[in-house]
C-alpha cells in the first residue's frame, strides 16, 4: 500500500504545494518535451507534481529497496489519475483561451468597422466643409463654375 503518495499535499485545484520540492533536470526535460506551448504556470505545477509523486514513491520502497506489486500498481493508478486531471485541467484552459481569443477579434473587427465608418464622416464632413469654405471665399467663381457645369450636362 502507498500511504504516503495518497496522502499529498493538495490544494483546491488538486496541485501539489511544497516549496522544499526540487525539480530535477530529467523531470524538467520531460515536461519541456511533452508540453512545448504550455504556460509556465502549467509547466511549473507539472512539474512539482511529478517529482511529489516520485518522492512519495520512493518513500514507500520496501527497506530492502524492492518494488511490491501492490505498491507499483498504485503508484501507477495514482500517477495516471494526477495526469488524467492535469490533462483535463490544461484542456480547459485552452478552451476558455480559445473563447476568449474569439471574442477579443470579434471585439477588435467591431472596433476597426466603427473606426472606419467615423473616418468615413469625418472624410465627407471635411470634404463639404472645403466645398462650403471655397463657395464662401470666392461666390463670383462658384455661382459661374455651377452655371457652366450645369450648361455642360
Amino acid at each position: 500500500m502507498l500511504p504516503s503518495l495518497l496522502k499529498i499535499p493538495m490544494t483546491v485545484d488538486g496541485i501539489p504545494q511544497d516549496p522544499s520540492i526540487e525539480i530535477s533536470p530529467e523531470t524538467q526535460t520531460i515536461v519541456e518535451q511533452k508540453m512545448p506551448n504550455a504556460s509556465d504556470d502549467v509547466k511549473q505545477k507539472t512539474m512539482v507534481l511529478m517529482e511529489t509523486i516520485k518522492q512519495r514513491s520512493q518513500a514507500d520502497l520496501k527497506p530492502d529497496h524492492s518494488w511490491n506489486d501492490e505498491a507499483y500498481l498504485k503508484a501507477v493508478d495514482a500517477i495516471q489519475q494526477h495526469l488524467a486531471k492535469s490533462k483535463a485541467l490544461s484542456e480547459k484552459y485552452e478552451a476558455e483561451l480559445e473563447q476568449l481569443l474569439h471574442l477579443l477579434e470579434e471585439e477588435v473587427q467591431q472596433y476597426w468597422q466603427s473606426l472606419t465608418q467615423h473616418a468615413n464622416r469625418l472624410s465627407h464632413r471635411l470634404r463639404q466643409t472645403a466645398d462650403n469654405t471655397w463657395i464662401i471665399s470666392n461666390p463670383v467663381e462658384s455661382v459661374t463654375s455651377n452655371i457652366s457645369s450645369e450648361g455642360n450636362s
